[in-house]
């Protein structure tokens, strides 16, 4: 074998390792993402059974608040219908009261004719005043019946409020939750395969944007980025921008997160959340990690 062939063996020798080498670090990188896919997935998990048994528990809430809120309505309506009566009763007994002390005039009038008639009227009077006592006895009785009745109506009043208010904050949280939730693009659906996807790309790309654009209500901008599918860009991540410097030793200025929302083979579309004193422009940078 002459001095060229053996050249060409060595090099083939030499090629063959860094292929073994080359193999060796794509199947490291292959189980280090299989690995953090299964934690997200893990995490996914924990998170939909948490959000099922506080919804679970707001349910439960919403309904024993609704159920104690019926009865005490109930209660109030029977208080009412009894202080109705009770008001008709006094009435009642205002009336033969008033009928009475009239009775009572009348015979005290007649009693003074003849001393006869007179010592008559005198007992029939004092039946009547005992009487009378009786009735004012018993209203006083009733009267005192009306104000309990008035007290636990309004004390009824206070703990419906109370429930009410409890009611109106659980109903409100909720609606919070859900609107931030929505603002985050976080779907609770366990079947959509979207939420599989880790917010961070496993491995590091950098790229540039092409071009920028507002939304049709001008308040939040979009990018578009020369990474895609085939850069292992997925829907769901999130990238970062930043400017290198114009000039020699000036560091690279950090401007913002692109939250990836469309993916192509080798281009992506992100939702921008800039800095402050961060303007993002065509020809700045992003990578998948800083």
């Amino acid at each position: 074998m002459n001095f060229v062939g053996k050249v060409f063996v060595v090099l083939q020798l030499l090629g063959g390792f860094a292929l073994m080498g080359f193999a060796g670090a794509v199947f490291s990188a292959q189980q280090n993402w299989k690995a953090h896919s299964e934690g997200v997935s893990q995490n996914l998990e924990s998170a939909n059974s948490t959000l099922g048994l506080k919804e679970t528990e707001l349910k439960n809430l919403k309904d024993q608040a609704a159920a104690d809120r019926e009865a005490f309505e109930d209660k109030i309506r029977g208080l009412e219908a009894q202080l109705t009566e009770t008001n008709r009763e006094n009435v009642a007994l205002t009336k033969t009261n008033e009928q009475l002390n009239t009775d009572l005039a009348t015979t005290e009038q007649l009693a003074k004719t003849t001393a006869d008639q007179e010592k008559e009227r005198r007992f029939e009077a004092l039946e009547m005043r005992k009487i009378n006592e009786k009735l004012h006895e018993d209203l006083n009785k009733k009267t005192a019946a009306i104000q309990k009745h008035k007290d636990e109506i309004f004390a009824q009043k206070i703990n419906l409020e109370h429930y009410q208010t409890r009611y109106d904050k659980l109903q409100s949280d909720h609606a919070l939750a859900k609107k931030v939730l929505a603002q985050h693009d976080i779907n609770f659906d366990p079947r959509d395969p979207t939420l599989l996807v880790g917010v961070t790309p496993p491995t590091l790309v950098v790229g540039h944007i092409i071009e920028t654009r507002p939304t049709k209500n001008r308040s939040t901008e979009l990018a578009e980025i020369s990474l895609g599918s085939d850069d292992d860009i997925a829907k769901g991540h999130t990238l970062y921008i930043y400017r290198t410097g114009g000039k020699p030793g000036e560091r690279p200025k950090y401007l913002g997160k692109l939250h990836i929302i469309d993916v192509n083979t080798d281009t992506a579309v992100g939702r921008v959340e800039r800095v402050k004193t961060g303007v993002i422009r065509k020809g700045d940078n992003v990578t998948t990690k800083l």
